[in-house]
């Protein structure tokens, strides 16, 4: 499973932060889009760990950067009661929420993949709806082969369809399987 060293190490040093009220900063970026945003936490924000090492997966990548994931380069949070976090004083590394484009790496987006917005929330909504590029790609492969395969669609049902049928579609589910996981490595 990739891991946020394999998806992001790269631009640990050159996020930005956006402007007053989350406003883009534009060609400013020196890398497109490496932005992130500015503001407090919620407390449901801070009744949890945020913080995932860089040899762990990314937590999941909502559709807003009030709920963004802290960059990895901190420490993790402290747990002081049930559902009560705070950030380490000692950390030495600012925490940050992952910027656009980190997000947009997570996501899969190529890095040539310009995001347009004014407002930084627009963008972490925007990549948060999105399918994660490699796994749609791989669904749309899969999707593909089998309505150009001469092969009919299976509809499935236990009463309706024979053993065969169901085997069949079991097998076109592992190929999917097979697929997914050598687009995640």
């Amino acid at each position: 499973m990739p891991v946020l060293k394999n998806a992001i190490w790269d631009l640990k040093d050159s996020a930005i932060p956006a402007k007053d009220t989350n406003k883009t900063n534009g060609d400013l970026c020196h890398i497109p889009n490496h932005e992130y945003m500015i503001g407090g936490f919620s407390s449901i924000y801070m009744s949890r760990n945020r913080v995932r090492s860089w040899n762990e997966p990314s937590f999941t990548i909502q559709a807003g950067g009030r709920h963004a994931p802290i960059h990895p380069q901190a420490n993790p949070m402290i747990k002081i009661a049930k559902d009560v976090c705070k950030f380490d004083e000692n950390s030495p590394q600012l925490y940050r929420k992952l910027s656009i484009r980190e997000y947009a790496r997570i996501q899969t987006f190529p890095d040539d993949f310009i995001f347009s917005y004014r407002n930084l929330a627009s963008a972490y909504k925007m990549i948060g709806n999105a399918v994660p590029v490699n796994f749609g790609t791989a669904l749309a492969k899969i999707i593909y082969r089998d309505l150009f395969s001469g092969n009919e669609v299976i509809e499935i049902n236990k009463h309706k369809n024979n053993e065969r049928e169901i085997l069949a579609l079991s097998h076109s589910m592992k190929q999917l399987k097979l697929d997914l996981d050598l687009v995640s490595h």
